[in-house]
């Protein structure tokens, strides 16, 4: 599992940890007047179930298999299965704008594909299906974006699901723009819900091990 990818897995498991600590705090200042022995037993079997959850609901990631890009000169190029050299290559030629993006679709091994267009100045579309089910990216989020490294791009989605659209939940994430803080660019995280869009937000390098996230 590439790095990029573990790091964004650890901050979504990060997250949930957050909600429980504040539970299990809620939970102490109502059991603190009770015998120690029965708070022990308590907390033990929280715990026990808090791991047992997070282990049956271990998140699935896909990576695109097939990559097509086409240019403002009306290039395409097509890359199946691409080395990781070959497609941070492209990648880093279309955010550092050696090549103009016209439009590019990512297909996965699973099914989804994701569609972006671009009109030489922004982005005008970026998009999901199943072949069935579409979900665009609302216009008030995609215009914020600036540059996408495409060889970040990763899909994420309830392990106990086959497939993305069948899960409860999804998310999108991948590296924008140009300046990155402690050797790392900013991380653009789509969530969906019941195969709606739901939220995006953004998470940022504060220190060489920590990253902070906020709306987007």
């Amino acid at each position: 599992m590439h790095s990029e990818t573990k790091l964004r897995l650890a901050t979504q498991i990060s997250e949930a940890n957050r909600s429980f600590v504040s539970g299990i705090n809620k939970l102490c200042v109502m059991l603190r007047d009770r015998p120690m022995r029965k708070i022990a037993t308590i907390l033990t079997l929280i715990f026990a179930l808090n791991f047992f959850v997070a282990f049956a609901h271990k998140d699935r990631i896909e990576r695109p298999t097939t990559y097509q890009f086409v240019f403002q000169n009306k290039d395409t190029i097509k890359l199946s299965n691409p080395s990781d050299s070959l497609l941070k290559s492209f990648s880093d030629d279309i955010v550092n704008e050696k090549r103009k993006l016209q439009g590019a679709e990512l297909l996965f091994a699973t099914g989804e594909t994701m569609t972006f267009k671009n009109d030489g100045k922004k982005w005008t579309e970026i998009k999901i299906t199943d072949g069935k089910k579409v979900i665009s990216i609302p216009d008030t989020t995609i215009e914020k974006i600036s540059e996408i490294h495409f060889a970040t791009i990763a899909l994420l989605w309830d392990g106990n699901d086959k497939q993305a659209f069948s899960a409860s939940y999804f998310y999108i994430c991948f590296d924008i723009g140009i300046e990155k803080a402690f050797d790392k660019y900013p991380v653009l995280n789509f969530s969906f819900s019941d195969q709606k869009f739901s939220k995006s937000i953004i998470w940022r390098q504060i220190s060489e091990n920590s990253k902070q996230w906020t709306d987007y």
